[in-house]
């Protein structure tokens, strides 16, 4: 099962998708928002400073909810069929660190 939240305004947008066993229902729920940069003469976006938090409940998950702080930034490049994203991600009393690269997208 795929559940996602979107929530947007003209200046930030957030997506959170979880994927869960068919047997299981996951709830999630959350805000995360960014300034945009956007310079279509380059065909960038840039992303500098994500933020948010989110709320993610289910029956299988300890206590029947989790709730993680994000932080980060990300930026994507078209013409050059790229993208990175660095995030910081505090989730109870654990941190979590991600760095997440895709290069030559239309030739994965």
């Amino acid at each position: 099962m795929l559940v996602w939240t979107a929530v947007g305004t003209l200046t930030a947008v957030g997506v959170w998708v979880v994927v869960a066993p068919l047997s299981e229902t996951i709830a999630v729920q959350g805000k995360l928002g960014t300034p945009v940069t956007l310079n279509l003469d380059a065909s960038q976006v840039l992303l500098p400073g994500i933020a948010g938090d989110v709320t993610i409940s289910g029956p299988n998950i300890p206590n029947k909810t989790l709730r993680a702080a994000v932080k980060g930034g990300a930026r994507a490049d078209w013409a050059k069929q790229s993208a990175n994203a660095e995030l910081a991600v505090k989730l109870d009393e654990s941190n979590i660190q991600a760095k997440l690269a895709v290069a030559n997208w239309s030739k994965p």
